[in-house]
């Protein structure tokens, strides 16, 4: 039991957990937070360094980690391998759809806040199957 005491220990020193109804969310951010005690542990044990860092600034270097790499840090996809889909066009601009916009018909013209990913066109969320 001294183990599993010291890592609950360990565990509750920085509890995040909050209130929640949907209990599958306290779940998943308590197996991240074991997760990351045991990955401290596991530091602590191979560091060849005399004083490694704190417990707090290696959450912080982890998650500042996990989320340039999530965010685009890495390598972009090349464009033939992008997944089709709509990204939103930045600073409220809009665009006409390439697929329901007509400007010959008097009003025909359907303006989009979203583009396509792939040829960056005017595209509803909605006309995207019509697209591909």
């Amino acid at each position: 039991m001294g183990g599993v005491d010291q890592s609950d220990m360990m565990l509750y020193a920085y509890l995040n957990e909050r209130r929640t109804v949907k209990y599958w969310k306290k779940v998943a951010f308590s197996i991240l937070n074991r997760m990351f005690v045991n990955s401290y542990i596991l530091y602590k044990q191979n560091t060849a360094a005399e004083n490694p860092i704190d417990r707090y600034k290696f959450y912080v270097q982890a998650v500042e980690q996990l989320v340039e790499d999530y965010l685009g840090g890495g390598e972009a996809l090349p464009e033939r391998r992008q997944k089709p889909g709509v990204v939103m066009i930045p600073d409220g601009k809009e665009k006409d759809c390439c697929v329901c916009s007509d400007r010959k018909q008097p009003g025909g013209r359907k303006r989009s806040r979203t583009a396509c990913t792939k040829c960056h066109k005017g595209l509803h969320g909605t006309c995207l199957a019509k697209h591909l």
